[in-house]
């Protein structure tokens, strides 16, 4: 066999290799049937969850190529943090509890300010049941791909 020959077979082995697609990678998928973005609005780069300040799950995929921080902006200068990592073609879910709940994305480093409804997509699952201590609004689960999203959903006890 001489060095053409090894070359060819080696690219094409390269080729089928790089073309194939891994158990773990996930498949990017839509939405769950019953999740609504009926009450998502745009202002400027920014999402707002509009509910009726009842509890609510949302559920955020990044939709783009690359990581960065979602964020909640806030007003209150001694407030926890709501700033969390999330990458390429995963997915997070929270809970929240106000009327006007506002999602941010800003570059990982250094802090830059994104269009999120280019990054984005987002929405809220329907009469959600959750456990009676579990109140107020958090992160459910952060940064997953698809197929462990739910899993992480239910083992807190959420359902719908």
């Amino acid at each position: 066999m001489n060095i053409r020959n090894l070359f060819i077979i080696l690219s094409l082995l390269y080729t089928l290799t790089a073309c194939t697609k891994t158990d773990t990678q996930p498949p990017t998928n839509l939405f769950p049937k019953t999740c609504s973005t009926k009450t998502i609005s745009w202002q400027g780069n920014t999402a707002v969850i509009n509910t009726n300040s009842k509890q609510t799950l949302v559920l955020i995929h990044n939709t783009s190529q690359q990581s960065f921080w979602l964020n909640h902006p806030t007003n209150q200068p001694m407030s926890a943090g709501w700033a969390s990592q999330i990458d390429a073609d995963h997915w997070s879910a929270l809970t929240v509890e106000n009327k006007k709940f506002a999602i941010s994305c800003s570059t990982l480093n250094p802090s830059k300010i994104l269009n999120c409804k280019k990054l984005i997509t987002v929405c809220v699952m329907p009469k959600t049941q959750f456990p009676k201590n579990m109140n107020g609004g958090f992160w459910v689960t952060e940064n997953k791909f698809q197929p462990a999203l739910i899993p992480a959903i239910k083992a807190r006890k959420i359902t719908w």
